[in-house]
């Protein structure tokens, strides 16, 4: 049985920055992607088990300044680290938002 999605307001701001507009700063980019996840993730069910743990705080959204590729590797790779020892009841998931790097979707 489909269950009905719940009406969601329109989106005022572009998901994705355009070419006119400068990169957030750090905090700004954590914050809408906690917005978006809240919003997209969530509001629109794309993943069963989000809702459950942002409710509970097991969410740890971090931000990294880096800028090239290669540091960014490494912070994923502390992140996963601290992912596979951290206690599930206090950290079940990790959303790293890198603002400055990696930046054209495109490319991916």
């Amino acid at each position: 049985m489909l269950r009905q999605q719940p009406n969601l307001p329109m989106i005022s701001q572009p998901l994705m920055p355009t070419p006119t507009h400068s990169a957030p700063s750090l905090a700004t980019a954590v914050a809408e992607t906690r917005a978006w996840v809240d919003r997209a993730v969530i509001g629109l069910n794309l993943c069963p088990f989000a809702k459950s743990v942002q409710m509970k705080g097991q969410v740890r959204y971090v931000g990294t300044a880096v800028t090239k590729a290669e540091a960014l590797l490494e912070v994923l790779v502390d992140e996963l680290l601290a992912l596979a020892t951290a206690d599930a009841q206090q950290i079940d998931t990790t959303v790293l938002v890198h603002p400055f790097v990696l930046s054209d979707f495109a490319a991916y």
